[in-house]
């Protein structure tokens, strides 16, 4: 078992930052527990949680209905939480008696949310947006080294993961609203979902 720290990239294809809500890229941390079936196959619970900075240009959640908010509503700086856990399972290649290399393949749940919120809109003053968030399933797919640094009792890990997402469902992607100060209903686009993350894990475990 160990944990470390996890760099994490969820971009956008074809969506360009200085229009669209976009999710920067964010240190986090990850849990990990290894459990040997055989000596060539193993099962790999993980944990991850990451914030990311979610800057929202100006514009970019108008919607074209009439009780849109306007294309001047400044949005504050605000973050996306984001977690999952799942199983991979990891056929394991021993190249010596410490030093070890595996591909790993699996499927996991993730949730992202975006916290309360208050927007100024020149047009009709602050809007007030409740916390939002959406959920996603996700299939790991990576290759990773180990070492022994105190043979058959800690080791450093290395993994690198391609994780397609799908099943994104909740109200942080899509259009909702939101109540202005005279009390009228304004209409919000939603957050882009992204289908993609990457991530590098380097962490310290307990050879159990």
């Amino acid at each position: 078992m160990g944990g470390g720290v996890v760099y994490v990239s969820r971009p956008l294809f074809g969506a360009l930052p200085s229009t669209t809500p976009h999710y920067q890229t964010a240190v986090g941390f990850g849990v990990d527990l290894r459990w040997d079936l055989l000596s060539f196959l193993r099962v790999h619970p993980y944990f991850l949680h990451v914030v990311h900075d979610v800057p929202i240009p100006g514009g970019a959640l108008t919607t074209g209905a009439d009780n849109s908010i306007s294309a001047g509503t400044k949005f504050p700086e605000t973050s996306a939480a984001t977690f999952s856990f799942g199983v991979r399972v990891e056929p394991v290649w021993w190249l010596n008696e410490r030093l070890r290399a595996w591909l790993s393949a699996g499927v996991g749940w993730g949730r992202l949310r975006i916290p309360v919120q208050v927007a100024v809109d020149p047009a009709v003053g602050e809007l007030f947006l409740p916390d939002r968030a959406f959920s996603f399933v996700e299939f790991p797919l990576g290759i990773g080294a180990g070492f022994d640094i105190i043979k058959r009792w800690l080791a450093v890990n290395y993994d690198l993961a391609v994780v397609p997402v799908t099943g994104q469902s909740g109200v942080a992607i899509e259009p909702f609203q939101a109540m202005d100060d005279s009390g009228q209903v304004r209409d919000i686009g939603p957050l882009e979902p992204f289908d993609v993350y990457f991530a590098h894990s380097l962490n310290l475990a307990l050879i159990l």
